[in-house]
């Protein structure tokens, strides 16, 4: 595996180097993870091979399952880091099996609070056994059945990237 990082300031042109790249590169099948939507209609508008956007059928994790397709059919795809944070290791797999070129414009957040869950949210699946805090703080979720409120942390959880995690603030009041 390669990893070319491009960094320059804002308005340089990384992202339109990112296109001319894949637009002279038509023989690569390429995912282009932006950060906004309005980056994956330049990077659909601006490319010369056409790109998928994954479309939400009905329903929750809808487009996920419609990556999962768009990778099983070898075509060029565009997303954004939210969806592409939300895939599972079955796509993954598949992106490498197919030799994707992976382009991150910007930096994706590697440590990020899922959705409204807090602690007395946490004690409370663990005290229904619906989650296990293992000894280094990591999430396992125990349920396959459940589907609710808080199924973003089971998908995240499933993957193994969800830690449980306590600031202490330190003596100025700012947590550490």
């Amino acid at each position: 595996m390669t990893v070319k990082v491009i960094d320059a300031i804002c308005g340089a042109g990384k992202t339109s180097y990112a296109i001319q790249y894949m637009n002279e590169h038509t023989d690569k099948l390429f995912i282009y993870v932006a950060p906004f939507l309005t980056e994956v209609e330049r990077i659909k508008n601006q490319t010369i091979k056409g790109f998928f956007e994954p479309k939400a059928k009905s329903g929750k994790g809808k487009k996920i399952n419609h990556v999962k397709t768009l990778v099983e059919e070898a075509v060029n795809i565009v997303m954004t880091h939210e969806l592409f944070a939300r895939l599972d290791e079955e796509p993954l797999i598949n992106i490498k099996k197919e030799k994707y070129v992976l382009i991150m414009d910007e930096v994706a957040n590697v440590l990020d609070t899922v959705g409204d869950v807090d602690k007395d949210d946490l004690r409370m699946l663990r005290d229904s056994s619906i989650i296990k805090i293992e000894e280094d703080g990591q999430i396992t979720w125990l349920d396959p059945l459940y589907q609710g409120r808080f199924n973003d942390l089971k998908i995240l959880s499933s993957k193994k990237r969800t830690y449980f995690f306590i600031t202490i603030p330190s003596s100025s009041g700012q947590g550490q």
